[in-house]
């Protein structure tokens, strides 16, 4: 669109009506002040000059309002600043070589881009606040354009196909709060421009191929309340700088190959509510204060190197829902002050090296909410399948009368199974001797496919 440089010829026709009239009544007033007050000859000329200047000065004021209100010399949208958004957008669209339900169809110059799809703006500037695409099949690469959209707050594309790297531009956003791009097969680092935006409280890098170290400089986002990098390749240890963001809540980390041990430090984050770091190749013991993580309502530390025992302090955790342990080398016994958790819905801490007796009571009590498999010195509990149920009793104690029937059920029934093992022997050797066996000499002939036919596939 073509700027507007000058007003329309109706607002300069009244700008310049509003002059002479000004000037005329310039003139009557002198004529006045000549006719009815003595002046001076010499006067008369400084007195006219004076009160020309004072006309121009109003016919300059009054005209830019006249051009103002003018319809004809009202610019469009884009032109008050916006091309910049308009042009950012378009060469993302460039970027992108396909997507699904003619998601990008609407982004022409036919509509202003405000009216795009995916695209919110601001009553109030026009400008691009929220981009939501996501889960649209979107493929290509995302343009550094994108950090020229100043204005915009959430962007959302995850869940697409999009590849290559992160753009650094995306530190340009200032005011950027939400960014969503997971699930996509981005690569190469994390953008560590992206820690210049000190407005942004959710981010969501997970599920891409990014390699390389977690950056110490995200500790400069003092409200980040979500950090999701899960399933990616970071290597090294977890940055020291981010277990001081006091206001995250929502911490998965898993699936990567995350090394060395866990700090006291994790102590700082108070308001964790789902701390997942699962899969990496974290080692030492689980340090946990409960009285620091009274909001934690999932554990999964499955599929690691930790040592030691069991935290006491887990006990202590009365609002936590899930705990995964599994795949560890945790040894011990479990607390029994476990069981009285009764928020819990799934425990998990099979393939370690815990023994001792399983508590009973609580989550304990159902079977299909705790997993204890793998620990070869477990003892006792209901959801121990095929280990003995019975209480211990000291030596000397009577023994329980049910643990008395059921040896004596097995005792009975191994000879009952004994005798009729030796009776079939002895009917067959009779069998042998007077009678010929051709079905046995047919059956050895047959194939294995064919027996696996006959049987359809050994269902019978």
């Amino acid at each position: 669109m073509e700027e507007v440089n000058h007003c329309s010829p109706a607002p300069l026709f009244l700008s310049a009506a509003f002059s002479v009239c000004a000037e005329v009544s310039a003139l009557f007033f002198l004529c006045h002040l000549f006719f009815c007050v003595p002046i001076s000859s010499s006067s008369f000329p400084v007195l006219f000059h004076l009160l020309s200047l004072l006309c121009r000065l109003l016919r300059a004021c009054v005209r830019p309002w006249f051009c103002f209100f003018s319809p004809a010399s009202r610019k469009p949208i884009s032109s008050l600043g916006n091309e910049t958004d308009n042009l950012s957008l378009l060469k993302f669209k460039e970027s992108i070589y396909d997507y699904l339900h003619h998601v990008l169809d609407s982004w022409n110059t036919s509509n202003h881009f405000c009216n795009w799809y995916g695209v919110t703006c601001d009553h109030n500037h026009h400008r691009v606040t929220e981009l939501w695409l996501n889960g649209y099949g979107l493929r290509g690469s995302i343009t550094p354009h994108i950090g020229n959209l100043s204005f915009v707050r959430v962007i959302v594309l995850n869940d697409n196909m999009l590849y290559r790297e992160i753009p650094q531009e995306f530190g340009h956003l200032f005011r950027l709060q939400t960014l969503f791009i997971g699930n996509n097969t981005l690569g190469g680092t994390f953008a560590i421009n992206i820690t210049s935006c000190s407005e942004l409280s959710n981010l969501s890098f997970g599920g891409h191929n990014l390699s390389d170290r977690i950056p110490m400089e995200i500790g400069y986002l003092h409200k980040l309340e979500r950090l999701h990098l899960v399933k990616n390749n970071f290597s090294g240890q977890i940055p020291m700088s981010m277990w001081n963001l006091s206001s995250r809540t929502l911490l998965p980390i898993g699936e990567n190959n995350l090394k060395e041990s866990m700090p006291e430090e994790i102590g700082f984050l108070q308001k964790l509510r789902i701390f997942y770091i699962s899969r990496n190749k974290l080692s030492g013991a689980i340090p946990f204060c409960p009285y620091n993580f009274s909001s934690l309502i999932v554990l999964d530390v499955e599929g690691n190197f930790f040592q030691e025992t069991i935290p006491l302090s887990l006990a202590s955790l009365k609002g936590l829902r899930y705990l995964g342990l599994s795949q560890n080398n945790l040894s011990g016994s479990i607390p029994k002050g476990m069981q009285d958790i009764t928020s819990w819905t799934y425990l998990n801490v099979s393939f370690n090296m815990l023994e001792g007796e399983v508590p009973s009571k609580g989550v304990f009590s159902n079977a299909s909410a705790v997993s204890l498999m793998g620990n070869k010195k477990f003892r006792g509990g209901i959801s121990m399948a095929g280990l003995l149920t019975c209480p211990l009793k000291s030596v000397g104690e009577r023994k329980h009368p049910n643990c008395k029937m059921i040896v004596l059920v097995c005792s009975v029934t191994a000879f009952l199974l004994l005798l009729s093992i030796v009776a079939i022997y002895h009917l067959r050797n009779r069998s042998k001797k007077s009678l010929d066996s051709p079905s046995i000499d047919m059956l050895s002939k047959l194939s294995y496919q064919k027996l696996h036919n006959a049987t359809d596939g050994f269902s019978i």
